[in-house]
């Protein structure tokens, strides 16, 4: 899946992992929703795998964008989710 440029995951709740080829395409913008496990590890800065996708420009976990052009998105402490 060379030219894959999207990836949207959404109510996964037992999925552990992504496959590792995903991490060698091109892909520009990735989000999930309900994956609580993959929350876990993918988490911006502290997920055991967020360097598996930090090179991916624009991501979203949960409806929160995390990074966005390949920037940290920071937001307010008020206004952040807790899952």
């Amino acid at each position: 899946m060379p030219c894959l440029q999207k990836l949207r995951i959404s109510q996964c709740p037992n999925l552990k992992s992504l496959p590792d080829f995903l991490f060698k395409t091109s892909l520009q913008e990735f989000s999930m929703v309900k994956c609580p496990i993959l929350h876990e590890r993918y988490q911006r800065g502290t997920g055991e795998d967020w360097a598996k996708i930090s090179h991916i420009p624009n991501i979203k976990i949960d409806f929160i964008t995390v990074q966005r052009d390949g920037q940290e998105v920071i937001r307010p402490i008020g206004l952040r989710r807790r899952v």
